[in-house]
């Protein structure tokens, strides 16, 4: 069906003799939802654009409901453990919709906090819920709807294919959704009930090693762990690799390519942030972080370096919710030139058999992929750093659950072998050594992170969820020796525009050269350089 202009699906409900399913669940509530707010009323799901699975009654004991609070997903800066919170006194919340307070109207599909939400806390819920949609079905929706565009003439109803001329499909994933591509091909989706290929090619982008929660009972794939929030999650589980190798604890070789006829080709592409958020690390690295793997020939992993998950063009730097939720200003710089050079050498692959790029990555055999609390930061930058990250492990959720399926038993999961999620090495400026380096990263003004620090108003010291920093550098020496900033001032680099400008053009010419930018992206993005110039 089609609502607002957007092809949706309406999934079944699980029935269990012919009855809708029952089963316990758990759900978090966290900065996500409140933003800079402490409400009183929450849908259960955490999200107002997320339906809620209904409580199977707004009686607490027969729900057999708890709720839990926390300060931190985490059990320190970087552990692998999920924390479950001290339990809240059954008497300070209800199954309730309270927008105004408490105690608000009874309801099955809100819950209500008597003194509110603490926007520096995050909590679980975990009651017994009903109404489960067989989500797992969206693998086979996305198989369906782009093989018949690809392979048929007409659809059930007689009407005619509007793409009949489509000689090959590259299908593209940017976060959620590039998780949901790793775990469509994992599941074998990739080839139709025709045994014919689905896509031929595939970017996947700001995934890092997750696959997605979804072919689950009672599945929730809007969750994104961060290392401050929704760690419960089963994401990370084997296989993290595109290539086959021996689970290690199965016994057995599994991979996200087993079908060498129907596997596409991949551009694997992250951003920095993906390294701290998304344990990046682990799609190319071991478990214990000590040595690179090989890839299979049909994958190629490119770090953009210093960026940070998702921003648009031209957009303003912020500092989070209300302004005031994380430490630095956030990181404005902007990847697409970057990305759609990349997807163009794709296509050149998939369509044309061009010999792709080489992947460009941080490894440990180099050193530029290195453990957080031993790398080198600029003495600005380090001062209220502690080498937070989304800590990684392998974690047991029951014996239902196998394959990235099933159904989740342990809603707050033991860690039965713990992962090194590690991160690229910095330069002098505290950017990212390897990757493709945008112009504005090997020529800077300022420093470009993928991680930013909350403040304390919301939980100071994790990371600020998905936000990237920007440091600007200091104008002289003397500025810098007062700030306390170890990096190169402005005036040191750049004794005048024309300096930079000349740096900026060579910088875009060696992208050019490597097939890593467009030639019209760099002329654009020259020109607008050049025409700073009157504002210096």
């Amino acid at each position: 069906m089609c609502i607002r202009d957007r092809l949706v699906v309406d999934f079944p409900t699980a029935l269990e003799n012919d009855k809708p399913v029952t089963g316990f669940i758990l759900t978090e509530f966290n900065g996500k939802s409140f933003e800079d707010q402490n409400p009183y009323t929450l849908p259960l799901s955490g999200r107002d654009f997320v339906k809620s699975f209904p409580t199977i009654s707004t009686d607490q004991e027969t729900a057999k409901a708890s709720l839990f609070v926390m300060e931190s997903g985490s059990t320190d800066a970087s552990s692998s453990g999920v924390r479950k919170g001290e339990a809240v006194p059954a008497d300070q919340w209800q199954f309730a919709h309270c927008p105004d307070g408490w105690p608000g109207e009874p309801s099955l599909t809100f819950i209500c906090v008597k003194n509110g939400f603490l926007k520096n806390r995050n909590y679980h819920l975990i009651y017994q819920a009903v109404d489960s949609p067989v989500m797992g079905l969206g693998l086979a929706t996305t198989r369906d709807f782009i093989s018949h565009l690809r392979h048929e003439n007409k659809d059930s109803l007689g009407n005619q294919n509007p793409t009949p001329d489509i000689k090959h499909v590259i299908c593209q994933g940017i976060g959620q959704a590039a998780k949901y591509l790793r775990d469509f091909l994992y599941q074998g989706f990739n080839v139709d009930l025709n045994n014919q290929k689905v896509c031929d090619g595939m970017n996947i982008h700001a995934a890092g090693v997750e696959k997605t929660y979804l072919n689950y009972r009672f599945s929730q794939p809007y969750r994104v762990s961060t290392q401050h929030s929704e760690r419960f999650i089963p994401d990370v589980n084997f296989p993290r690799q595109y290539s086959v190798r021996v689970n290690p604890f199965l016994k057995f070789p599994d991979g996200i390519l087993k079908k060498p006829a129907f596997d596409p080709y991949i551009f694997h592409t992250d951003t920095s942030t993906q390294y701290w958020q998304s344990r990046a690390s682990l799609v190319s690295s071991s478990e214990g972080g000590t040595m690179d793997f090989s890839e299979s020939s049909r994958v190629r992993k490119f770090l953009i370096s210093g960026a940070e998950s998702y921003n648009r063009f031209n957009s303003l730097a912020h500092n989070g919710y209300g302004e005031r939720q994380c430490f630095f200003p956030s990181n404005n710089l902007h990847i697409g030139a970057l990305m759609r050079a990349l997807f163009s050498n794709l296509e050149e692959w998939v369509a044309d058999g061009e010999l792709p790029l080489d992947s460009i990555y941080p490894k440990i055999y180099d050193e530029t992929l290195v453990e957080a609390s031993s790398m080198f930061l600029p003495s600005l930058i380090k001062e209220n750093f502690r080498a937070a990250l989304n800590g990684s492990g392998d974690m047991e959720f029951g014996s239902r659950v196998k394959f990235n399926r099933g159904v989740v038993d342990l809603l707050v999961p033991e860690v039965i072998a713990n992962h090194k999620v590690l991160v690229p090495a910095v330069d002098q400026f505290g950017h990212d050594i390897a990757g493709v380096r945008h112009p504005h990263i090997e020529v800077p003004m300022g420093t470009h992170l993928g991680w930013n620090l909350r403040t304390t108003e919301f939980g100071g010291g994790d990371l600020c969820d998905e936000n990237g920093s920007f440091i600007p550098l200091s104008l002289d020496d003397s500025a810098a020796i007062a700030a306390n900033d170890s990096r190169p001032s402005l005036l040191s680099i750049y004794p005048d525009y024309m300096t930079y400008v000349q740096k900026v053009r060579e910088a875009t010419e060696a992208l050019v050269s490597q097939k890593l930018l467009l030639q019209k992206d760099a002329d654009i993005l020259l020109e607008k350089v050049v025409q700073n110039m009157s504002m210096h």
